[in-house]
């Protein structure tokens, strides 16, 4: 009897854990059913909000390359608004220029005293060399490649933008220069134009009828201690002062954001201190500005000074003597290719000028050529074309190297 109770009791026992167990597996099978439900609706959800992280960075680089472009192109146009600006005064500087040319050219053709006649050519040049400077300055200005920057004297540069400015402002504004500075500064030089030019152009309209006083003041600053964003250290202080309408403080606080412009619409695009601004904190540097209504305004630009070398400038060699090797010159302007053979056949080359790029190639593949000078731009065929053309013809000794096209930016030249 004792055994079959023990049995019972077994039996039950078995079956009672045999029930527990099933329970058990099936509670676990629950929650496995349960965590691999939210695993699944988790990585879906991951999933849509990877999918959504990636359409949104997608956007932002789009909507990133687009504010560069725009960037780009606002910069161009301040850039060329700035030269319109400047090309009244140019256009009558080189109006000057040309009538002293012309004068000089005519006293010279006229004059018997051979003394006197090589004093009017003197004059001639004279003028000619100022166009070139003046050419030179424009070209710098208007150059669209990328920003160089590198150890550079400011006041140089500043001496010259002046130059280009004073033939552009009216007559009736005096500008007074202080440029005391030696100092040098890590920029572009073309930038450094901008800066000027910007600033002072936007004082000159500042002043009533145009008339009034331009105080420009260039010196050394030494920080004991950092200012804002600036370092301690040296730096370049540039000040420009007006004797001009003067600003309000709510015009104040929002002078350097771009298209922001108390001036008529046809007068400005609202850009040229936002470019100005954004050039000197490329720099590393700071712009202020302080006015009241009716005392003028001064901007204070400060940059920070550089003890590196400046790079000198490669001095060509002059012109070698000659020993009656055939140069090739080409330029669609027949006074040009007049005065290089002139000049060349007086050092002892032999030189054949064209006019006509495709008169030129005809006379290369018969004939062989030591060296080809040519313009870029001409009428039929630019100057790349036709240095492809002459290479492929392979009649010109060290072709490729020897081309030569003068006062091309860099991005030209291929």
């Amino acid at each position: 009897m004792l055994a079959g109770y023990t049995m019972e009791v077994n039996s039950r026992y078995r079956f009672l854990s045999s029930h527990l167990l099933a329970l058990e597996k099936d509670k676990v099978s629950q929650i496995n059913k349960s965590l691999d439900h939210k695993v699944k609706k988790r990585t879906k959800a991951l999933s849509l909000a990877n999918s959504r992280l990636q359409k949104e960075m997608a956007e932002r680089l789009k909507t990133q390359a687009q504010q560069l472009r725009l960037e780009k192109e606002l910069n161009k146009r301040q850039k060329l608004e700035a030269i319109g600006t400047l090309a009244g005064g140019i256009a009558h500087d080189f109006n000057n220029i040309l009538s002293a040319v012309i004068g000089y050219t005519k006293l010279a053709m006229e004059d018997t005293d051979p003394q006197e006649r090589t004093k009017n050519q003197a004059q001639v040049i004279k003028a000619a060399l100022r166009a070139k400077e003046l050419t030179s300055q424009i070209l710098t200005f208007s150059r669209q490649a990328e920003p160089m920057a590198r150890p550079i004297k400011i006041r140089p540069v500043m001496e010259e933008a002046l130059n280009l400015l004073k033939a552009s402002i009216p007559a009736s504004v005096t500008i007074t220069t202080q440029l005391k500075s030696e100092a040098k500064v890590i920029a572009d030089p073309t930038q450094i134009h901008r800066i000027i030019i910007n600033l002072c152009t936007n004082s000159v309209q500042a002043m009533a009828d145009h008339t009034g006083t331009l105080n420009i003041i260039l010196d050394d600053l030494f920080l004991d201690a950092p200012k804002k964003s600036l370092a301690p250290g040296p730096y370049i202080r540039l000040s420009i002062s007006d004797t001009g309408q003067g600003m309000s403080p709510q015009v104040m606080e929002k002078i350097f954001d771009p298209f922001f412009t108390t001036k008529a619409v046809d007068q400005g695009s609202g850009m040229g201190l936002s470019v100005v601004h954004g050039i000197v904190k490329q720099y590393r540097g700071s712009i202020r500005a302080y006015s009241e209504q009716g005392r003028g305004a001064t901007f204070v630009v400060l940059l920070p000074q550089t003890d590196k070398k400046i790079t000198k400038s490669i001095i060509p060699d002059p012109t070698p003597l000659g020993k009656n090797e055939t140069i090739l010159v080409l330029d669609d302007e027949i006074a040009l290719t007049q005065m290089m053979e002139k000049a060349l056949t007086a050092t002892g080359y032999q030189v054949k000028p064209f006019c006509s790029p495709h008169k030129a190639l005809a006379y290369v593949k018969a004939n062989h050529i030591d060296l080809i000078i040519t313009d870029f731009s001409m009428p039929e065929m630019n100057g790349v074309e036709f240095a492809k053309k002459v290479v492929a013809i392979g009649n010109v000794q060290n072709s490729v190297s020897r081309f030569r096209f003068p006062d091309l930016p860099q991005r030209q030249r291929k």
